[in-house]
């Protein structure tokens, strides 16, 4: 005898009973299989770790919320050491006897500067002298 879609008063059954006859409600229903893939991949009841997924911490969750977006901890150092500056043909330390033998050697009185282009003639009757420092450009 076939059973009726609700049998009064529940009972055992023998045999499968299709899924069209169950009634469901709020605490008793049907998922799918991608939906239990989709369960079961989520992360365990256990808190993370550097190797293994995991739900995190209530510190780890308070250090997170504290990081601004785009954040980072790199702090730029106010100065840095001579010894990490790469130099190159055009950019060279100096030290300050450099720069104050190069200041006494040449004052801005005893710099004459020549726009060229100059004749034969014209540069030998250029006087030199070793208190001027000539600059000549064409």
């Amino acid at each position: 005898m076939e059973c009726p879609p609700v049998c009064p008063g529940g009972g055992d059954f023998e045999g499968s009973i299709s899924a069209s006859k169950v009634t469901q409600d709020s605490t008793h229903r049907f998922v799918t299989d991608a939906e239990k893939s989709a369960w079961n991949a989520k992360a365990a009841a256990t808190a993370a770790t550097q190797s293994a997924n995991g739900l995190m911490s209530a510190a780890d969750k308070k250090k997170l919320d504290g990081i601004a977006t785009g954040a980072n901890a790199y702090t730029h150092p106010s100065s840095h050491p001579a010894s990490i500056i790469a130099q190159d043909a055009t950019h060279r330390f100096v030290t300050d006897s450099e720069k104050t033998a190069w200041n006494k050697a040449v004052s801005s009185t005893s710099v004459r500067t020549i726009v060229g282009p100059m004749t034969a003639a014209q540069y030998a009757a250029i006087t030199p002298d070793a208190s001027t420092l000539y600059i000549i450009t064409d």
